[in-house]
């Protein structure tokens, strides 16, 4: 997941820039002490992203009345709804 799925704020896609989920979870162990959450918060992002997309996978595969096209939905809705906010 190197690219940005979606405009989370400007600030926390300069900071993740074109790392990987792991680099990201790395930074928030390990990184400047000022910007740990800010990272974990974009790991946390990342995480729900990279499962929005495999249920969407899914969805595809199993057609417009799947479960799996229903779950697609219901996620997309709440992960718009919550999206993470670094404090």
């Amino acid at each position: 997941m190197a690219g940005n799925v979606r405009v989370i704020s400007d600030k926390a896609n300069r900071l993740k820039g074109s790392r990987t989920l792991a680099e990201v979870e790395i930074l928030s162990r390990s990184g400047r002490l000022a910007r740990r959450k800010e990272f974990a918060a974009i790991a946390r992002y990342l995480e729900r992203e990279a499962l929005l997309l495999d249920v969407k996978r899914k969805a595809r595969e199993a057609g417009p009345d799947s479960p799996w096209a229903k779950i697609a939905e219901f996620l997309e809705a709440k992960f718009r709804r919550f999206l993470p906010v670094a404090k």
